[in-house]
């Protein structure tokens, strides 16, 4: 089986893109008391890279709040810079025409971002943090604050939002199941994914959802775990380290691996893998001298 492009929500975005549960993650995280029905506006930017997606979810909460949610599975010390500029730019998307020009003050939703962290490092279930970390001096005139919640389970033991929020409790076992089953000697991934989704129905979990996408499931996590395990080469501090000839043969593989099941161009698969612009003429070169040689 191989992952089908024109599946581009992960389960995340798919199953969360929802007003009700939404709603849930907000009053879990904030500890606030919203009706499932308080209006709910979803305006995740798009892009043209892989998932379609600048971010996975952001949605606009009772005509105040605007809120970007990101699920990681790494963890990013740029994240506050990240939530600043797409924040920027969901404003821009969200603002009237021309409403720059006007004298008197343009109201505009309250921003808050929250990352979702299912990784494998040590991280405590809930930090935060700060665009200002990173500022080379203090005195800045910007903030920008980012909410961590892990929500893997250690031995387990659930974590506090999982356990106030019931969508995001059942998307998590769904995961965690779909990974127990895949070091599993002798388990391909296709069929970690159909056991995991079975198991998850037998046992009364995204039950709705998965009796409605069970085959979409599959598939959307087929692609997203060939996704994770193309871009795990990656990393600005590899390429800044300088890359060894192993490390070369490595990237040029995953870009032709991203380009072949993910049908992107050269570029785009250089983007989504952050390959420092300086070091695309090697690989494009490299790529040309493997074509001529067949």
């Amino acid at each position: 089986m191989k992952g089908n492009r024109k599946y581009k929500d992960s389960v995340f975005c798919d199953y969360m893109s929802d007003g009700p549960k939404l709603v849930e993650l907000y009053n879990a995280v904030y500890g606030a008391n919203y009706p499932s029905d308080t209006p709910v506006e979803i305006n995740t930017l798009d892009n043209v890279l892989y998932m379609d997606r600048v971010n996975d979810i952001s949605f606009t909460l009772d005509g105040k709040y605007v809120v970007l949610l990101e699920q990681q599975s790494t963890l990013s010390r740029n994240m506050p810079l990240r939530m600043g500029i797409y924040i920027m730019r969901l404003y821009e998307k969200l603002l009237p025409e021309k409403a720059l020009y006007r004298e008197e003050t343009i109201p505009l939703f309250t921003p808050q971002f929250i990352v979702l962290y299912n990784g494998d490092e040590d991280l405590a279930e809930y930090t935060e943090q700060r665009i200002s970390e990173a500022f080379i001096e203090e005195n800045a005139d910007i903030q920008v604050r980012v909410r961590w919640f892990n929500i893997r389970r250690h031995k387990n033991v659930v974590p506090e939002l999982l356990q106030r929020c019931k969508s995001l409790d059942e998307y998590s076992i769904l995961v965690e199941q779909v990974e127990e089953y895949r070091k599993q000697n002798g388990i391909s991934l296709e069929e970690a994914i159909r056991l995991a989704i079975m198991n998850c129905r037998k046992q009364g979990v995204m039950t709705d959802y998965l009796k409605e996408k069970g085959s979409e499931v599959l598939n959307m996590i087929f692609t997203e775990w060939n996704w994770d395990d193309a871009l795990e080469v990656r990393g600005e501090e590899r390429y800044a380290r300088g890359l060894r000839e192993g490390e070369k043969k490595k990237t040029l593989e995953n870009i032709q691996k991203l380009m072949k099941t993910m049908n992107l161009s050269a570029e785009q698969a250089m983007d989504a893998l952050e390959i420092p612009l300086k070091e695309r003429v090697q690989y494009q070169k490299l790529m040309q001298t493997e074509r001529k040689s067949k």
